[in-house]
């Protein structure tokens, strides 16, 4: 996307940002701070944000395979198919309807996730951030807070260095 590439031995490449617009300013910002972190940890950044979000609200809906199987298939897909594989490290946290009209989410589990999915060799990661995740409109409670993210860029391609040396 764009000049970044994602997979093939390429780096641990990053998808971040709010989980919806607020509004210009404010996506300049986190983007402009995105930008810098990943310059810094030496991560190409692709930037998101939804322009429209529709909230899950039950907490019937299908949640997924959980974790350990989850990283399980992801790394088989990668292994026969070579299309690379994004862990989605916020919404994974996401407790759907866990605040009534909202959902919940238990933000703290975000960290630990990403670093497993990144040492079963995922080629990326998809993280929603937020200067203020509990003022947030949106998802608030599974978001990393902004200035999280270079503990964890740190962290994540340190790991990623260790499994593919010659990407560094």
């Amino acid at each position: 996307m764009g000049s970044v590439r994602i997979g093939g031995g390429n780096p641990l490449a990053l998808i971040a940002g709010p989980c919806v617009i607020e509004d210009e300013s404010h996506l300049l910002r986190v983007g402009e701070r995105l930008l810098e972190f990943c310059g810094t940890a030496g991560v190409p950044l692709i930037l998101k944000a939804s322009f429209d979000k529709a909230n899950r609200t039950s907490h019937r809906s299908y949640r997924g395979p959980g974790l350990g199987e989850g990283l399980r298939i992801l790394g088989a897909v990668k292994r026969k198919l070579g299309v690379p594989v994004i862990f989605d490290g916020t919404h994974s946290v996401q407790l759907p309807g866990g605040a009534g009209a909202a959902s919940s989410g238990e933000r703290e589990f975000v960290a630990p996730l990403v670093r497993a999915a990144v040492a079963a060799g995922c080629d990326g990661l998809f993280l929603e951030v937020h200067p203020h995740p509990d003022r947030a409109p949106s998802d608030g409670p599974t978001m990393l807070p902004l200035e999280a993210v270079p503990a964890l860029l740190a962290e994540v391609t340190a790991i990623a260095r260790a499994l593919a040396p010659e990407l560094t």
